[in-house]
């Protein structure tokens, strides 16, 4: 893995496929992205870095099946032009409450469509090894944060005692995969300090952020004291769902490369992203108002439908970037989901439409929702890049910022 950067602007190599950062990699579930075939991924510039977790593959294919195919997972899937990333968390999965507690000295607990299962560093780098994967992010004991300092610590020490053993393998085995490390020690800085100078000691070719996924009411001041210490030369990661603006002020704070979960939870939620991040269009009104003709406030008896979708899986509200398509209002709105949008859905169908795919449950809803949600969050990185060549950024966060 070979890392450039130049203030904000980067470029990243793997396998002789470059990558440009501040960028966003594909979250992939057993090797697809959630709801959509090959021929919906044509309508979308996706790039060619995807990420997938281990307990989305441990049964299906499975360590057993692979083994016998005798080939890569990418063959497998048909994926020979991408560049997989296996992580052992989920980045949409996790239950902040809940999961972290089956972690163990020696192993960290998964869920798979079986139940739970304990993985230790010699179960993962075996699947690493099998599968063919091009990059490992290794076993880490994530926790949420207002953990108490004993917990942290014990965070911080699971995590580098299961980097060493990962990379003790690799070298035993010969892998080729370079390995990240992981940063964790939930809420303490000293914790989360003493991660980093001791993964600075080995062998890693980039980091991962790890826990910010939570909400966190110091996620600024805690990702500024994280970045401080790592070098500017390595890429740093950061995966789960963040909003538009935590993804700018990371971007502002060195993170690199973020992943796609968010499309995946919205669509899952029967939502929209609408925020506007467009330098170029300054909308007259927010991207998720409706029109006066068509898309009035439908109510039953004077009391207007609202739901309560729009918290995201790990508990972060996301009102202001969405559109929940499930509210009455929308029933007659035949506006697409978001003006001057490309995508296939905003092209060819409107908010009404949508609204009817779910209020009737059909599979369609989640097909049309996803490749709108991609297409949105996808082209929002590439309008990052865009604003930083040519020295919009400010105005691109005053823009997102604005929106809260």
């Amino acid at each position: 893995m070979i890392f450039k950067k130049e203030k904000f602007l980067g470029e990243m190599t793997i396998k002789n496929k470059t990558f440009k950062t501040p960028g966003c990699l594909v979250y992939v579930r057993g090797g697809m992205v959630p709801h959509l075939m090959n021929d919906n991924l044509k309508t979308l510039n996706l790039g060619d870095l995807w990420q997938l977790s281990l307990e989305t593959i441990y049964e299906l294919p499975s360590l057993d099946v692979m083994e016998c195919f005798g080939k890569s997972f990418h063959e497998y899937c048909c994926l020979k032009d991408k560049i997989l990333i296996l992580n052992s968390q989920d980045s949409l999965l996790q239950n902040p409450s809940d999961i972290f507690r089956y972690n163990e000295e020696k192993s960290v607990s998964i869920w798979t469509p079986g139940g739970r299962r304990k993985v230790t560093p010699k179960d993962y780098m075996k699947f690493l090894k099998v599968f063919q994967f091009d990059v490992c992010i290794p076993l880490s004991d994530c926790i949420p944060p207002n953990l108490p300092k004993k917990r942290c610590r014990k965070s911080a020490d699971r995590t580098i005692r299961f980097l060493d053993e990962c990379l003790k393998i690799k070298i035993d085995q010969k892998i080729d995969s370079p390995v990240l490390g992981v940063i964790e020690g939930g809420n303490s800085k000293e914790e989360r300090e003493r991660c980093i100078k001791e993964i600075l000691k080995k062998d890693v070719e980039g980091f991962v952020l790890s826990g910010f996924n939570y909400y966190l009411p110091n996620y600024k001041e805690l990702l500024h004291f994280c970045t401080n210490f790592l070098p500017k030369d390595k890429v740093k990661f950061m995966f789960g769902i963040l909003t538009p603006d935590e993804v700018i002020n990371a971007i502002e704070l060195g993170v690199d490369v973020f992943d796609s979960v968010i499309a995946y939870d919205c669509t899952d939620r029967g939502c929209a992203l609408s925020f506007k991040y467009n330098t170029k269009k300054k909308y007259a009104e927010r991207s998720h108002s409706f029109s006066n003709s068509n898309g009035c406030y439908h109510n039953n008896n004077g009391v207007e439908f609202k739901t309560n979708n729009h918290i995201a899986k790990c508990g972060k509200n996301m009102e202001d970037f969405e559109m929940d398509l499930h509210e009455s209002r929308y029933f007659d709105d035949l506006q697409a989901l978001v003006e001057g949008c490309s995508c296939y859905c905003c092209i060819q169908y409107t908010r009404a439409y949508i609204h009817h795919l779910l209020v009737t449950k059909e599979m369609l809803s989640s097909v049309l929702l996803m490749i709108h949600n991609l297409h949105h969050w996808m082209n929002f990185f590439e309008e990052i890049q865009e604003s930083l060549k040519e020295n919009k950024f400010t105005e691109l966060k005053e823009i997102v910022l604005n929106q809260r």
